[in-house]
């Protein structure tokens, strides 16, 4: 589907969606079983683009048809992740893909409202897709990494404050505000800030996290809250 197109259909769904959800919600509703799979397929996919993730699942659950216009097509999730949040997906065709993804922006924005640029939430994708907290056998928070579907433990406090902040730039975790004028120049920081991809975003951020105050416990209790929230706890 060209994006024109899903744009010219966001419109349409935006404009009148109210309506159209009440007419086609009492109209399933009222059919008998096997009166569904006729339905028009415009008319499944779009009442299936107004709906939120738990009541899609049942939605797909109810007929197979429902199932393979929506939850298993890469065109709806392509055309509800640009209505939704104006964001798209760049592997084309990976239908497990962008569900997940459009499962986390979802996850990311209830908790950080607000704009984001197409930029950040790649950033914060690939992060959570490698990332998840644990509680380790001794009661201590640890941080997974998934390698080859297989999961790596640390505990969180053994990790140097450079690369605790690594973490808090992946998941978006914004630093205090910071007074006065800021000095690229620590030693602490200079291999990540001599990296000519850095961006002058990632410095200030950096910089500012480095200059907190904030020892590894307080911002291995931010990492572990985050992963919490998110549902990335296992």
């Amino acid at each position: 589907m060209s994006r024109s197109r899903v744009i010219h259909l966001s419109f349409i769904l935006k404009r009148t969606a109210v309506i159209n959800f009440l007419f086609i919600y009492f109209t399933i509703n009222k059919m008998n079983k096997s009166e569904i799979p006729n339905l028009p397929n415009d008319m499944i996919i779009y009442m299936a683009l107004m709906l939120d993730l738990p009541t899609l699942a049942n939605y797909c659950r109810s007929s197979r048809k429902f199932n393979s216009l929506t939850c298993d097509s890469y065109n709806f999730w392509e055309n509800k992740l640009l209505q939704e949040y104006d964001l798209v997906y760049l592997t084309p065709g990976d239908v497990e893909g962008i569900k997940n993804y459009y499962k986390v922006v979802t996850v990311y924005l209830q908790h950080h409202p607000g704009p984001d640029t197409q930029a950040k939430m790649e950033r914060y994708y690939e992060f959570v897709r490698y990332h998840h907290g644990t509680i380790d056998q001794n009661g201590k928070f640890a941080i997974l990494k998934v390698n080859n579907r297989r999961y790596k433990g640390k505990r969180c406090n053994a990790y140097r404050r450079r690369e605790l902040i690594v973490y808090l730039w992946g998941l978006g975790i914004q630093p205090p505000p910071f007074v006065g004028v800021r000095d690229f120049t620590m030693l602490e920081l200079a291999n990540i800030l001599i990296d000519p991809d850095t961006t002058e975003e990632e410095k200030i951020f950096y910089h500012d996290w480095m200059m907190s105050g904030y020892n590894r416990s307080h911002l291995c209790n931010l990492i572990q809250a985050e992963f919490e929230r998110i549902g990335l706890f296992r």
